[in-house]
């Protein structure tokens, strides 16, 4: 069963099912225009360990939609016309084991991101994010797999101008950071460089990009 329910600025809405094994799964959300340039959204997830669908999809971290408890926060801030700002906080828990998760456990995920839009030729942002998830880490080879957090942090910074109307060039920065000062740590660096060619009214377009990245290992 889904509802929803629109009272001024305010739109609340939610869904509650249940498996033929009597697991149950419950989704509930509220978006709120507090101004008018700001938004806000607040959305919680209540999903038992054992709930089992062929084809749900659910605002949820893990990719099938079990096995999760989470809360939601968002916002989106215009304080000017060519400004915006971003963010959202999520938590979450997975009260059962998971794929290379031996135990339940917590985590997060943190997000900022302010765009900057002067006029129709520029376009930039800078964002930084950074995630935290538990799993199996058994270094020194012991009976049962220790389960730890391991914190993923990130920045990009990518900025576009429209040199022509056919014209684009393009350009990112990102850092990683994986589990920066734990036994697991490593890290990540990637610069690029697009050129991109679309001509109004013509069935051809083309870019080329030049990219350099290094990495210490697949995290």
């Amino acid at each position: 069963v889904d509802y929803g329910y629109t009272y001024k600025n305010m739109h609340w809405f939610g869904e509650a099912a249940i498996s033929d094994t009597r697991y149950k799964a419950f989704v509930n959300g509220l978006l709120i225009s507090t101004a008018g340039n700001i938004d806000m959204s607040i959305f919680y997830r209540n999903i038992s360990k054992g709930y089992q669908t062929l084809y749900g999809s659910a605002f949820t971290e893990s990719t099938l939609p079990n096995n999760e408890k989470g809360l939601f926060v968002g916002m989106s801030v215009k304080p000017s016309q060519a400004w915006k700002i971003d963010a959202y906080a999520d938590v979450f828990r997975f009260p059962w084991l998971k794929s290379r998760v031996d135990a339940p456990s917590n985590g997060s995920d943190y997000f900022l991101q302010v765009v900057y839009r002067p006029n129709k030729q520029l376009d930039m942002y800078a964002r930084f994010k950074r995630e935290e998830k538990a799993i199996n880490f058994n270094e020194e080879d012991d009976m049962l797999n220790p389960v730890i957090p391991m914190p993923k942090k990130s920045f990009r910074y990518q900025m576009a101008y429209k040199v022509t109307p056919e014209f684009t060039f393009r350009t990112r920065t990102e850092m990683a950071w994986y589990d920066k000062k734990g036994a697991a740590a490593s890290e990540g660096f990637l610069l690029y460089a697009d050129f991109l060619y679309k001509p109004n009214m013509k069935p051809i377009s083309g870019n080329i990009r030049l990219q350099y990245f290094e990495t210490d290992d697949y995290n």
